[in-house]
């Protein structure tokens, strides 16, 4: 009997305590899953974890607007992208088929979404399916009990101690630059290099391009203006493997439709940004002004694409 007692008043306790643990996740609300106020939301480290999480609800009460893509998409500040309110659900890493799970589950809520940019560039076909076991439905009823929520508790009060930098914004964005300073040193412009060397050409995942078709039909499926831009490539990078980018990027602009805007930053039109390395911390990501560059001109884009639409 008594230690029957003892098991039940344990069993007790141990309940009482992991409810109120799952209460109090509830109530910080960290990725935005209950409530529709503004508090401020925290992109962890675990960055497919919370964006995943981000889709149930904070997205869809607070943007009409998304950017997706790899992580040459995620260094765009969409907080500074004029007239819609935009999220950058792009990921570090991600291919097509992460992406598309992003954007559907978006979708499914009951959702303000009017307009969609996707960050073009070969990197999200070479590879298809999850990369990793993140991003399932499970995380929803995790995100209150799981150690990524413990570990993200531990990472905002290092962050709010002045102990860490936090080099996401509110709206997505991850600072790659700092990001890199923190994590590598202080990043480098890309450095003149042979063509030969650094373009050996890439494989296209054929299920990761008919993920890419997917995710352009579902925007198309829910009457949403799409935008697309080719993620500019350094001159010389580009250049040793001309044939293969061209023949790449005409098979993507035929998924688009006619009304669909698409900007390709690998025109002769764009060669002094290409070929100026002070645009780039490495082979693909910008650099801040790099950065400046797209932004302004994704704004001349989202401006067109908003005029287009008030005319029909």
């Amino acid at each position: 009997m008594i230690f029957k007692k003892f098991l039940l008043q344990s069993l007790l306790v141990t309940g009482a305590i992991y409810l109120s643990v799952v209460l109090l996740f509830v109530v910080l609300d960290d990725y935005g899953l209950f409530f529709k106020d503004n508090r401020k939301i925290y992109t962890a480290e675990n960055e497919r974890t919370s964006k995943y999480l981000f889709t149930y609800n904070y997205i869809p009460s607070y943007f009409n607007g998304l950017l997706l893509g790899p992580s040459l998409g995620d260094q765009i500040d969409t907080s500074l992208l004029n007239g819609y309110k935009i999220f950058n659900l792009s990921m570090n890493g991600a291919n097509t088929t992460e992406l598309y799970i992003l954007l559907n589950n978006v979708l499914k809520q009951e959702h303000q979404i009017k307009v969609i940019i996707l960050t073009l560039h070969e990197y999200v076909t070479e590879t298809s399916g999850r990369k990793t076991s993140h991003m399932v439905p499970q995380e929803y009823y995790a995100s209150f009990s799981s150690i990524d929520a413990v570990k993200l508790q531990i990472r905002k009060l290092i962050v709010s101690q002045g102990l860490a930098r936090n080099y996401f914004n509110e709206s997505g964005y991850m600072n790659m630059n700092l990001a890199k300073t923190i994590n590598g040193g202080k990043p480098t412009p890309l450095m003149l290099v042979s063509p030969e060397i650094v373009t050996p050409g890439f494989e296209v995942d054929e299920n990761a391009m008919k993920d890419l078709e997917n995710i352009i039909e579902l925007a198309h499926g829910n009457d949403i203006a799409l935008m697309g831009y080719f993620h500019p490539d350094p001159y010389s990078l580009y250049d040793g493997n001309r044939a293969q980018n061209e023949a790449y990027k005409s098979r993507v602009k035929a998924m688009f439709f006619r009304e669909d805007l698409v900007i390709d930053f690998n025109t002769d039109a764009f060669d002094f940004f290409r070929k100026d390395n002070s645009n780039f911390m490495d082979g693909s990501h910008l650099s801040y002004k790099g950065e400046d560059f797209i932004i302004e001109h994704l704004n001349k884009a989202l401006k067109m694409l908003s005029d287009n639409k008030a005319l029909k």
